[in-house]
């Protein structure tokens, strides 16, 4: 029993004293009711206080719940696991009948295995958390979470210690606060005897062209041993350094050097013996050298002639040049360039990962980007819906916003068994199924759609309807699934035939999906083909698999004569892209052909320097639509964008619809102005480097970035009052911003978490006089999970835990499931059971005084009234049924006699008897009586029974 507001206490004595002194005035009474009268006033005085303090009922939990937080990652050893679930099977044997259990399974997360529950034996583990880190602190709190109510708590940490996100002690000190303790068991972590560890690289953040800079590699080593160490920039080896390594620390000390600009990743790689683990022995680091702007040029078909390379050479800008499949894979391999350039560049010559590297480094690091039209640019290269559509200053879906003729698209899609192989955790048959639905919503709702499966048979998966019912299409085709077979080529062009020749529709057009390995059924689809040309249908053939597969000559040949284009997909992934793109170009929606002369509509440095007077025309463009917000600074004749430009996150992107090569500008290339227009172009795009007003370091602790920042101006003095942005791009393209706080004069920090291996690029960036952004760019890496870096059981933070917590460090089995130093309990308000009580007492106190009565005239009232009770209680006896017959027919006697005697009497006929007179009644013996009861009941049964 407790109080929650116990000062109210002090009231009783006051009160109980001004009750006792009131009572004098009491009068009338007896002195014997006058005590019982101030007794109960007495009582209700108290059951009002307690309500007013709060009074609350405590109940003490006798029984325990114990969670075991077992450690499931990589740097716990397999015997040690194996003593985790010794212990948790042998704690529970000694466990009460009463008591309950669970198990908490955590690597990088926490799961939890068993929910509390009574366990008489212990089941295998199946949760499998991601082993590659160690968030202790997270499992804890899980565990707090899960106790139901009506236990004493406790927790079993089985684990060596070694977190590597989180704070556990922060949850211990909240463990404490509840009264919760956390026994610990110590791990062993796995066994490591022999072990080399690259703990960090230290090198600057930045350097000069050609000059040596020095770089330090701390290396840790359980035992003696010696190797090489391995040293390559961007994937290419520079140096190998023969070490020796002692126990302990080491450092490793050498010198590099750089000669060219950009941002360069160098990787350190100790191959060295002995060791036990070699996926710790990896070290990264990055460094920037400044030099003149360098460009990457990407072309998808590259010019014989080199326009735009030659335009761009000539005005001092150091181009790289290159073709399909040339595009950096790493994110920290773009940072070299200022600006990236795509001209008639295919979105199908790249991955869906480098698209969205090229979307973060222009929104997060500054890089420009440009694209120039071209056959294989815009929406006839395949960028509708992706990545790389968000960064362009153009918006690519023109035909929701044209008028062009109706078209009719059927797909006819391979549902075989090869299309239920995974790429990327995905079936093929799903991708190709998306890819249909990124056509379907690029069509108007005035054109038509359908889908055609192929595998164990032909049928069609989505009739040809209006893609205006895109919902329902994209429901049905939700719907696909691979089976067996193969494409069957002619059943299936047959199928589309006979529905796509009986469209009204001007375009009609037909997309085969086909595996260049496994093509059925090929007789007479030349033929089907040449008659679809002749009636207007045109025919494009997507090849997935091999691109020299033994049908690919088949598919190719199909293409041609259907008048429709051939691609080879790469991967699956691609499919969307390539069929937006085939649709855009054979419904003629993508590009636009016929001479013009381009108008200036805008003002802007790219076009200053240029006689515009005299400016040749332009053979074709890509179709594409103003981006609110964009800037068009360059139109058409028919007024479509021509030159269009934007500020995409921190970098300028640029479109421009036309082509830079002899095709669409042929007299372009020979204009005395080309080459000035391009390079304004390029430089107006590129990456706008800050001032040098402020160095970033950065430290990888616990799981999380801790990102330093120090401003000072050219004399030494500290910035103050700054709100810096960081933008953090992850190594999968993902980026996280972040506004550094300030900590000191000029110092500013933030935290942001890791949870990737790779390099980051922490991207700082400010606006200059004129508003437009700088940006400083450095990084800092992960080389491997810090997971892996553990060779011993951290005991001190394990015991912390324990005494902190009241725990115990290695308890035995039996003790896990005793009740805690300060069991945990429950409190129940009940001060509103005081209040009624107290009302009923005080009704009792008014009636003892309003009423004349004694207490043994209210006793005997009530003795008297519980006898009465009892008294028809027990007179309420079963009566047998021949004695109910009988009273029943002794009534109905007395009410004929009854009857009889109130009659009235005729005179004339008294002499002598009436035929109408009632008859004597003969009175039945016992045995007539218990016969006729016992027919009445019969028939009564009979009825019953009947019903």
């Amino acid at each position: 029993m407790r109080f929650a507001n116990p000062l109210w206490l002090l009231l009783l004595p006051i009160l109980w004293g001004a009750l006792w002194w009131s009572g004098k005035f009491l009068l009338g009474v007896t002195p014997a009711r006058k005590r019982f009268v101030i007794l109960m006033r007495s009582v209700v005085i108290a059951l009002l206080v307690f309500a007013l303090a709060g009074i609350q009922a405590v109940k003490v939990h006798r029984r325990v719940c114990t969670i075991f937080v077992v450690d499931a990652s990589d740097s716990v050893s397999e015997p040690a696991r194996q003593k985790a679930r010794d212990f948790i099977a042998q704690a529970i044997k000694n466990a009460r009948h009463d008591d309950i259990a669970g198990v908490i399974l955590f690597g990088r997360d926490p799961i939890v295995e068993i929910q509390p529950t009574r366990l008489q034996n212990l089941p295998n583990f199946t949760a499998a958390p991601d082993k590659s880190a160690t968030d202790i602190a997270a499992a804890l709190r899980l565990a707090m979470a899960l106790f139901p109510e009506g236990y004493s708590r406790r927790i079993v940490l089985l684990s060596d210690g070694n977190e590597t996100h989180g704070d556990a002690m922060s949850v211990a000190s909240v463990a404490r606060t509840e009264g919760i303790p956390i026994d610990v068991v110590p791990l062993q972590t796995a066994e490591k005897r022999q072990e080399v560890i690259v703990t960090d690289v230290l090198l600057p953040s930045e350097a000069k062209v050609g000059q040596p800079f020095p770089i330090r590699v701390i290396a840790e080593a359980t035992t003696a041993s010696s190797g090489v160490l391995r040293v390559d920039k961007d994937g290419i080896p520079v140096k190998e350094v023969a070490v020796n390594l002692s126990p302990g620390k080491n450092s490793i000390t050498t010198s590099l050097r750089v000669d060219k600009p950009g941002i360069s990743r160098f990787r350190f790689v100790l191959d060295i013996a002995p060791d036990t683990d070699p996926r710790n022995n990896l070290g990264m680091g990055l460094v920037s050298v400044k030099g003149k702007p360098k460009v990457l040029l990407a072309e998808g078909q590259p010019d014989p002639t080199g326009a735009l390379l030659k335009a761009l050479r000539a005005n001092d800008l150091e181009v790289i040049r290159v073709s399909e499949g040339g595009l950096p894979a790493r994110p920290e391999e773009w940072q070299q360039f200022d600006a990236v350039i795509f001209s008639d560049y295919p979105a199908w010559a790249m991955s869906d990962q480098q698209m969205r590297v090229v979307r973060s480094i222009v929104r997060d690091t500054g890089i420009g980007f440009l694209m120039v039209g071209g056959e294989q640019s815009f929406l006839p290269g395949g960028y509708y819906g992706t990545p790389i559509a968000e960064v362009l200053p153009v918006d690519l879906d023109v035909r929701q916003r044209k008028v062009y003729p109706a078209a009719t698209i059927v797909i006819i899609m391979d549902t075989s068994g090869s299309m239920a192989v995974m790429e990327g955790g995905v079936q093929k048959v799903h991708l190709a199924a998306q890819a249909a639905i990124e056509t379907l919503k690029m069509l108007r709702p005035i054109d038509r759609f359908g889908v055609i499966v192929s595998g164990t048979g032909t049928d069609w998966l989505a009739p040809i309807q209006p893609a205006k019912n895109a919902p329902k299409i994209i429901e049905q085709i939700s719907r696909i699934y691979a089976g067996g077979g193969g494409i069957y080529c002619r059943p299936s062009l047959e199928l589309a035939a006979k529905a796509v020749v009986a469209e009204a529709t001007r375009v009609r057009h037909i997309i085969m999906l086909a595996d260049t390995d496994d093509c059925d059924e090929q007789e007479g689809c030349f033929e089907i083909a040449a008659q679809l040309r002749r009636l207007g249908v045109t025919l494009t053939v997507v090849g997935f698999g091999r691109p020299d597969g033994i049908h690919a000559p088949f598919c190719q040949q199909l293409a041609r004569i259907g008048g429709g284009n051939y691609y080879v997909a790469r991967s699956a992934r691609d499919l969307p892209k390539l069929f937006t793109a085939d649709v855009s170009i054979m419904t003629r929606s993508a590009i636009e052909e016929g001479a013009f002369i381009p108008k200036v509509v805008g003002d802007d440095e790219m076009l200053r320097g240029v006689d515009w007077r005299r400016t040749p025309p332009l053979l074709a463009y890509c179709l594409t639509s103003d981006k609110p917000l964009a800037r068009t600074l360059m139109r058409t004749d028919k007024d479509d964008p021509l030159l269009a430009t934007w500020q995409f996150g921190l970098g300028t992107s640029t479109a421009f619809t036309s082509d830079a090569k002899p095709r669409w500008a042929r007299q372009w290339v020979q204009w005395s102005d080309f080459a000035t227009f391009w390079a304004n172009v390029v430089r107006s795009a590129l990456r706008r480097a800050t001032q040098t007003r402020y160095s970033v370091t950065t430290q990888v602790r616990q799981g999380e970035a801790i990102i330093e920042l120090e401003a000072f101006t050219p004399e030494g003095e500290p910035i103050n009052l700054l709100q810096p942005k960081v933008v953090i791009a992850t190594p999968s393209g993902e980026s996280r911003s972040l506004v550094l706080q300030q900590e000191g004069l000029g110092r500013y920090r933030g935290r942001v978490p890791v949870n990737e291996t790779g390099v980051y690029l922490v991207t700082v960036h400010e606006q200059d006089e004129t508003g437009k952004p700088r940006v400083h760019t450095t990084g800092f890496a992960v080389p491997y999970p810090t997971e892996y870096r553990f060779t011993r059981t951290n005991m001190p933070l394990l015991e912390r835990i324990a005494e902190l917590t009241g725990g115990k460090v290695n308890p035995e089995p039996s003790e896990v499931f005793k009740l805690p130093p300060q069991p945990s309990s429950s409190v129940t308000d009940i001060w509103h059971l005081c209040v009624a009580l107290a009302l009923m007492l005080f009704l009792v106190d008014i009636a003892m005084r309003r009423l004349a009565l004694g207490v043994p005239e209210v006793v005997a009232a009530l003795v008297r009234r519980l006898a009465e009770v009892w008294k028809r209680i027990t007179a309420r006896q079963p009566v047998p049924a021949a004695e109910t017959g009988s009273r029943l027919l002794s009534v109905k006697q007395k009410v004929r006699q009854r009857t009889t005697a109130t009659a009235p009497v005729n005179p004339s006929r008294s002499a002598e008897p009436s035929e109408t007179s009632p008859k004597p009644i003969k009175q039945p013996t016992s045995g007539q009586v218990i016969q006729t009861t016992s027919r009445l009941l019969e028939v009564k049964r009979k009825r019953r029974s009947g019903s």
